[in-house]
């Protein structure tokens, strides 16, 4: 993990040299490098600056974060469930996630038809072993949550990876003496 990681921040830092001095907003940058670390060790894979496939993931799973956030006042107003725009929001949370779970189940579709038992080369090789043991660990490992387990790995690790690096650049641009 140690390598990705690595490898991702000197891609990282190669972006942003690319800019040459001039401003612009890292978001996707960082977030490609996030996602791009914790799919080297979901599924074996890196993609590319810029590359459709995890736009499409990040931009999905950015978008459901920002509708979680909205969500949340159905915690602290249980009775706005009933209003009906509010309802429809709701379901939009739910569709939001659905670009970036068509991705993952695509991936998850190609590890099945390759999976070599035994020959783990990441973490879905290791949950597809870790299934065909037994009948109770697929009870515990089914396939169909090993979408979903991805799906959090990326929204909590990318999302969380990206809004720090982006408080720590805001941070150490008002404060430059810590950065010494």
């Amino acid at each position: 993990m140690q390598d990705a990681i690595l490898r991702e921040s000197d891609d990282l830092i190669e972006e942003i040299r690319k800019q040459n001095g001039r401003p612009f907003n890292p978001r996707s940058v960082v977030a490609n490098a996030a996602a791009n670390v914790i799919s080297s060790v979901a599924f074996a894979r890196t993609y590319k600056q810029g590359d459709e496939a995890l736009a499409v993931v990040n931009d999905s799973i950015t978008n459901a974060m920002q509708h979680i956030l909205k969500a949340q006042r159905d915690r602290i107003f249980p009775g706005l469930r009933f209003v009906p725009f509010i309802a429809k929001f709701r379901d939009s949370l739910n569709n939001s996630f659905s670009a970036g779970k068509r991705f993952l189940s695509g991936i998850v579709s190609e590890h099945v038809a390759e999976h070599e038992a035994g020959n783990p080369r990441d973490f879905v090789d290791m949950w597809l072993d870790e299934n065909g043991k037994s009948e109770q660990s697929a009870e515990s490992f089914p396939v169909s949550r090993l979408e979903n387990v991805l799906l959090d790995l990326f929204a909590g690790g990318f999302e969380t990876t990206t809004t720090t690096f982006q408080w720590y650049t805001v941070f150490f641009q008002k404060y430059f003496s810590f950065s010494k």
